[in-house]
């Protein structure tokens, strides 16, 4: 069986949160955060095995992070206002591991292009923007279709709270590398495909169904170039990351997954 390494990734998150139980803000927990990250050994090994660096490397990006005051600074308040929608009942996604994942697999490989499809309050858009600015290079293509929390069921994930945009958390700064576009993708990403070629690194955590999931991946393979990623949430919600990786070079760690694509030319 496919291991997704469960049980560290529920030991790394009780760190976590005991961390967050100890510190006065929302902000201050990000920079924490990566010393904690930090001291997992099966997290940072599964990044490096997914980059394919040495786990020095992956530390150092993770210390980088910690001392990102500019970044922290501009999301100070933001990040206590998703805080406050989260304890009143707002379901905003899993944010405690996985923004940080996307930085440090952003930072290292230091792609051209990364096309992500689910954004809604886009705290992982902001740490993907944050990388592609630190390697001085880089976009990031961005497709949601939100789910307004007044028309939000019960379970929804990733909900917009009522009266905020689409990446309403996404600083000013970081906004020069980011094309978003809102719509459904199954309609935008074939047409995305042909108009930008191949891809570096493609991130799906949008709608978590079976189908739609298999969908996006299937449409990555076809999309990314050899030897780039592809990144998927939620991935224990059904069987479509298993299958669909099935046969290639792939790890996970918790609830995101990674594989690599080997029959792609590149650009």
């Amino acid at each position: 069986m496919f291991d997704f390494q469960n049980d560290a990734y529920a030991a790394l998150k009780k760190n976590i949160d005991n961390l967050f139980a100890t510190v006065p803000s929302a902000n201050f927990d990000e920079g924490a955060k990566q010393a904690v990250l930090a001291a997992s050994a099966p997290y940072v090994d599964f990044l490096a095995r997914a980059v394919g660096v040495p786990a020095k490397d992956v530390r150092l990006v993770l210390r980088e992070l910690s001392l990102d005051h500019r970044l922290f600074s501009l999301l100070r308040e933001k990040l206590e206002k998703l805080a406050e929608y989260s304890q009143k009942g707002v379901r905003t996604g899993e944010i405690r591991v996985h923004t940080t994942t996307l930085y440090v697999i952003v930072r290292l490989l230091q792609p051209k292009v990364i096309v992500e499809t689910g954004v809604a309050n886009g705290k992982s858009s902001a740490f993907i923007l944050r990388a592609l600015a630190r390697n001085g290079r880089g976009e990031l293509c961005s497709i949601d279709l939100p789910t307004p929390q007044e028309t939000a069921r019960d379970g929804d994930d990733g909900v917009l709270p009522t009266g905020q945009e689409t990446g309403w958390l996404v600083p000013e700064f970081l906004r020069d590398r980011w094309v978003f576009r809102l719509g459904d993708a199954r309609e935008l990403l074939p047409q995305l495909k042909a108009k930008i070629g191949s891809i570096d690194i493609f991130f799906h955590d949008s709608l978590h169904t079976y189908e739609h999931m298999t969908f996006e991946l299937e449409h990555a393979k076809e999309w990314v170039r050899k030897g780039g990623l592809v990144l998927c949430d939620d991935i224990q919600d059904n069987e479509a990351f298993t299958n669909a990786s099935r046969g290639l070079r792939r790890d996970a760690f918790g609830t995101f997954g990674a594989f690599h694509v080997s029959g792609n030319d590149e650009r």
